[in-house]
């Protein structure tokens, strides 16, 4: 990208769903870091709230739940949670909110029917 073309340096690779290299400037070397999971950069909207959302949707069985996006700026953590509307790529928060009143409405309605 434009990042490339003015001489900029990648310094994170995925390395794999839970491992990620940093390079090192000062010491000139790959550092590696693991994490419980690891989004590259051709993941879409879809695939990261597929992987968040039991977590995220855990709320509605009494469970507190917690996402916390945390990057350098421009790393794309707003993107993540909030999405881009105008091209229909809703974020984590979006599509937990969509899905949990989706989810409440169902079980009123199964309510219901189990009252008749």
């Amino acid at each position: 990208g434009e990042e490339f073309q003015r001489g900029y340096r990648e310094v994170a690779q995925s390395l794999s769903e839970t491992e990620l290299g940093l390079f090192d400037e000062r010491t000139r070397t790959w550092k590696s870091f693991v994490f419980d999971k690891i989004w590259g950069q051709d993941a879409s909207q879809k695939d990261v709230f597929q992987d968040v959302e039991p977590m995220a949707l855990s709320v509605i069985d009494g469970y507190n739940s917690c996402i916390f996006a945390y990057g350098q700026t421009g790393s794309g953590k707003t993107y993540t949670m909030e999405g881009d509307k105008e091209n229909n790529q809703h974020g984590i928060s979006q599509r937990t909110i969509h899905k949990l009143f989706s989810m409440l409405q169902d079980r009123v309605e199964q309510h219901e029917r189990n009252a008749l």
